[in-house]
């Protein structure tokens, strides 16, 4: 008996039967998806490939969840000694120790912001003052 999922099946069929885009199906070739020579796909091959590439997609997405210092002082490009002052400064770790990426993110994001708004007023106090002293300079300079 013929069985379907030896079936040839063409691109627009396979779009069609999964509900993706064509730049999606080319994203998912580039990523290893098995094409045939006659530019067609063999559905199991194609059902092989894709439970194998969303189970990777989910096992990454874990990994995330769960990034050790020594892996995020790489991401960052810093020492593993930021990471532990970042640490005193609040940056979030999960129960086991691990950081989850997201977090680190968003905690970041904040972390940096406030320190860029310290640095603007201080900037602004500074360029208040040096105002402040050529207006006196100013003031003198009309009085005479």
């Amino acid at each position: 008996m013929y069985s379907v999922t030896y079936q040839k099946i063409r691109r627009s069929d396979l779009i069609q039967l999964f509900g993706i885009s064509r730049i999606v199906l080319e994203r998912w070739i580039k990523a290893g998806l098995p094409c045939e020579l006659d530019a067609q796909f063999m559905l199991t091959k194609v059902l092989r490939w894709r439970e194998n590439y969303f189970r990777e997609q989910a096992r990454q997405k874990v990994l995330l969840s769960r990034v050790t210092q020594q892996d995020l002082a790489r991401l960052f490009n810093v020492s593993r000694q930021t990471i532990v002052n970042w640490g005193r400064t609040g940056l979030p770790r999960n129960q086991d120790g691990s950081y989850s990426l997201q977090q680190v993110v968003c905690w970041l994001r904040e972390f940096y912001k406030q320190i860029a708004e310290r640095e603007y007023r201080s900037q602004l106090a500074a360029l208040r003052k040096k105002l402040c002293r050529n207006v006196r300079q100013l003031e003198k300079f009309f009085e005479k």
